[in-house]
């Protein structure tokens, strides 16, 4: 790189690495050369407005450029996306809002760029969302017309030019129709405040302004006033390296450099470099490879309101064990993100699909706009939606209310306890339901709801059984990339002789999004971790099945055929079901286990080489094992329940260290085997990586029984060995005594572990617990 080049590429929130290096202005320039011809390709094939605007925001989306690239490169913690993605939504909100309050608001607009063409609201709107998503496009562009090489943060003339370009360019009729070459290059570029002249204008900076919080609002407070910099760290998840003389700023103190820690300050004189700027970058945080930009001038509160929508799908785990069948247990899994994806669908439609925040694990936030008429409809159809496409086998809490744009600017964290708190009175008030008067007529496979008509099922189990069957593949092809030549389960006793039910959660998880200042930071940040965490399930299920010992126990065969013994029943964010041969579910938790907590590791070394260590994403896994027989809804709910067990096994080994900041373990599992429906009291867990000696011994105790069949009377012996000492140390001079004369079958080292898992209560517990149900149908 030149002097004048510098990386672009945005940083990952949750390791603080930047995603991909991309050169500004090199590889930028190029890249995006290509991204205009393809948003000219999509003028060229869109018949109206809402269309182009629509195929636009998927660009954007799809868009690993735009998704890779920084805001802005002096603090690069959002995506190019997600400031454009917020900007649009938050100006579409106030655009409906504007024009339910004045009707003539529109005409009044368009007049101002004096425009006779014919618009009808949704075109307003359409052309509206087109200039948002695109009005920071110049940004990855060094140069135009009038600028050589301009920073990438001035970038307002490159985005005229651009926009000018595509419209130049495009075959549409649009450009003509609507008169956009009036209107959108001028609207798009003169998105700040110093520069409007036109009431479109002043509410797309307004949106910008908003968006634009995500880069300069952080964990680091600052003050700058009479030449004295106080800050103080607030981020409870990760330290801070600050240089207070590296950018803007001339450091007067000696010492330049200082790690800040939770709850840290730092104070020191300082002199502005140039005594003529409006603005000033006040430090470089080396973790953040940045650091926020401080206007010098006055500034002005931002004024108005937009709403805030957020949804929660209920009882969501219930839902889908009320099954006795696997065909209909991945048909509650298809029903839940059904209900979640048409919520969705009814704010695009009716708002603009970028006004939807986050959605997935059941849950939904979205802005829209704060007038009573929209909260209201977008409330009840949704309500509706979600009864009609479930048969009222799922319910859902929807919350709306008004938000000061200040606050979402700003405190958006505060916005997110309130509709947090808001969905749980929600979701505690009292519900109906009509009483089943004649209990014979009760649905045979969830006994919770009236048979339908035709005898048997109710209306949803039979729904669930026939949308599990069509969509089998849904889930299994997403995440299980190669079958190994095996057959697709299609019924609990395909998964193996024994079942191992896995329910998986993220730990803590709440202290990652409650730290959240701005709606950019959220949706990035949302984005980033579900992309991420998909990915991380994916490949760990392929590196795991790819090794032929592991894919031996997965695989079950049954009447002839070779099944693959796994199913994820659901995946929604840190939320994962997973049904699998019992064999292999303890190993494949521990394998998932390390590696979501090295694929969000945060490590650093600061420059008096201290190092900090630390993954900010941690999973807790709940398993229970029990025969293929056994009542699926009863396995699920030992499952759930030890995955509390295992959460709270990780609470408890966490500690809070020299920065003030809580160091975490890499996860937990807790396992038991299930006999009856009564609560089993029996159950091991394990806390990684401090309990990781006892698991490598666990597993070699699996590896004996399922692949020395000489030596299985050795853990025979262990199972059904008596409770005492005394047995104890019978069993283990018998063991050293039969080395000579039993050396086919038994070493040393197996007497060892023979004795250090006798001296082990809950390593023989668990092997007592457990092994039984992996050898079922082994012959012993």
């Amino acid at each position: 790189m030149n002097q004048k080049n510098q990386n672009i590429g945005v940083s990952d929130w949750f390791t603080k690495k930047i995603k991909e290096d991309i050169d500004y202005p090199e590889q930028s320039n190029k890249t995006l050369d290509v991204f205009i011809n393809d948003i000219i390709g999509i003028l060229d094939n869109s018949k109206k407005l809402s269309d182009a605007a629509d195929d636009i925001y998927d660009k954007l989306e799809k868009s690993e450029f735009i998704n890779n690239i920084c805001s802005d490169s002096r603090f690069p913690i959002c995506s190019l996306f997600h400031h454009m993605k917020n900007t649009s939504a938050v100006a579409t909100c106030i655009l409906f809002q504007n024009i339910a309050k004045d009707k003539s608001y529109l005409e009044k607009c368009l007049k101002e760029y004096d425009i006779k063409a014919d618009y009808a609201e949704k075109d307003l709107v359409s052309l509206l969302r087109i200039a948002a998503l695109l009005h920071d496009i110049g940004k990855p562009r060094s140069s135009s017309k009038k600028v050589r090489y301009g920073p990438y943060y001035h970038h307002t003339t490159q985005t005229r030019e651009i926009l000018e370009h595509i419209l130049e360019n495009t075959s549409s009729n649009l450009v003509e129709k609507y008169e956009l070459n009036k209107i959108v290059p001028k609207l798009a570029a003169q998105h700040h405040s110093r520069d409007t002249s036109t009431k479109l204008e002043r509410l797309l900076s307004k949106a910008d302004t908003v968006a634009s919080a995500a880069d300069r609002i952080n964990e680091i407070d600052s003050n700058l006033e009479n030449g004295n910099l106080h800050l103080e760290s607030k981020d409870r998840i990760f330290p801070h390296e600050i240089n207070c003389d590296a950018k803007d700023l001339k450091c007067l103190e000696k010492n330049h450099t200082i790690v800040m820690g939770n709850g840290s300050t730092i104070d020191c004189k300082v002199e502005i470099k140039d005594p003529t700027a409006n603005s000033a970058q006040l430090f470089y945080d080396s973790v953040c490879y940045g650091g926020p930009v401080k206007y010098l001038g006055k500034t002005y509160p931002i004024s108005g309101n937009i709403g805030i929508l957020s949804l929660d799908v209920m009882g969501i785990q219930g839902f889908i064990g009320e099954a006795d069948k696997l065909n209909m247990l991945r048909g509650g899994s298809y029903f839940v993100d059904k209900v979640l994806e048409a919520a969705k669908d009814v704010i695009a439609h009716k708002v603009c699909p970028e006004a939807v925040l986050f959605w997935g694990g059941g849950n939904l936030l979205s802005f829209i706009p704060a007038t009573e008429m929209y909260r209201k409809e977008l409330k009840e159809t949704i309500e509706n939606k979600v009864k009609d496409i479930s048969n009222d086998g799922l319910q859902v809490a929807v919350i709306t209310f008004e938000e000061e744009l200040a606050n979402v600017a700003g405190q958006f964290n505060d916005t997110l306890e309130k509709s947090q708190n808001e969905l749980e009175t929600r979701k505690n008030e009292t519900r109906s339901r009509q009483p089943i008067k004649n209990t014979k007529n009760i649905c045979e496979d969830c006994a919770k709801r009236p048979e339908a008509s035709s005898g048997g099922s109710c209306k949803v189990c039979k729904e669930k059984e026939e949308k599990g069957k069509l969509a089998k593949y849904r889930l299994f092809n997403k995440y299980i990339k190669n079958t190994h030549d095996c057959s697709i389960p299609t019924e609990l006793s395909h998964l193996g002789e024994s079942i191992g039910a896995l329910v998986i959660d993220g730990n803590m998880m709440g202290r990652l999004f409650q730290q959240t200042s701005t709606p950019a930071e959220y949706t990035y940040k949302s984005h980033t971790f579900k992309t991420k965490f998909d990915k991380i399930l994916e490949d760990s299920i392929t590196t795991f099945l790819d090794q032929e010992e592991n894919l031996n126990l997965v695989k079950h065969r049954k009447e002839g055929i070779d099944y693959l013994g796994i199913d994820v029943l659901y995946a929604g964010g840190d939320d994962v079901l997973i049904l699998m041969n019992a064999k292999a579910v303890i190993q494949f938790a521990s394998h998932l286990i390390e590696n979501v907590s090295e694929e969000f590791m945060f490590k650093k070394k600061f420059y008096d080489t201290t190092t900090f260590e630390n993954p900010t994403v941690t999973i807790s896994c709940g398993i229970a094992i029990a025969d293929n027989s056994f009542p699926i809804y009863f396995l699920l709910d030992a499952a759930r329940e030890m995955e509390s067990s295992a959460k709270k096994e990780f609470r408890q080994n966490t500690s809070t260290d020299d920065y003030n900041i809580i160091k975490i373990p890499k996860g937990a599992m807790s396992v038991t085997a299930v006999n009856s429906a009564m609560p089993e009291k029996d159950h091991i867990s394990f806390v990684f990586p401090h309990d990781l000696k006892d698991l490598e011994q666990l597993s070699r105790i699996f590896d004996i029984a399922f692949y020395r069949e000489k030596s299985r009377t050795l853990i025979s012996d262990l199972v059904t060995c008596g409770n005492s000492k005394h047995e104890y140390l019978n069993l283990i001079k018998y063991m050293y005594s039969s080395v000579q004369r039993k050396s086919d079958s038994i070493n040393i080292d197996d007497c060892e572990w023979m004795a250090d898992t006798l001296c082990n209560d809950n390593l023989l517990s668990a092997s007592r617990m457990i092994i039984p149900h992996l050898l079922h149908g082994e012959g012993e």
